[in-house]
């Protein structure tokens, strides 16, 4: 499992620390300091069912300064996000088979409950 996450964001380290302590083995990925590729992004995208607007933080202030105004196709909405990574929604947790953006306690559980079970 991996988790892509944010060391300033306590959503983040919420998740790394439940599944810590739940023994899954963790790999966590600090995209700020090395960026996602394109085709990891989109990979991540399809892995999830969610749309590439899901994985946008629209409250982040280079969003609301710069792209809030803005409409873009989602090949370019992706492109913005590798190009400014801090937009990238987190904490981000993937498998082989699917992605999650785990912003609550309760998608934790769900998503420990769904590992256990495979």
């Amino acid at each position: 499992m991996q988790i892509y996450h944010n060391s300033r964001c306590g959503k983040s380290r919420k998740a790394i620390q439940y599944f810590a302590d739940r023994h899954f083995v963790v790999e966590v990925i600090e995209y700020l300091k090395n960026p996602t590729s394109r085709e990891t992004l989109t990979d991540i995208i399809i892995k999830s069912g969610l749309k590439v607007k899901d994985f946008i933080r629209t409250k982040e202030s280079l969003y609301q300064e710069r792209f809030a105004d803005q409409t873009h196709n989602d090949s370019e909405w992706i492109e913005i996000i590798v190009d400014n990574p801090i937009l990238l929604e987190r904490p981000i947790i993937v498998t082989d088979k699917k992605a999650w953006i785990a912003r609550s306690d309760e998608m934790l559980e769900q998503i420990s409950l769904m590992l256990k079970k495979s």
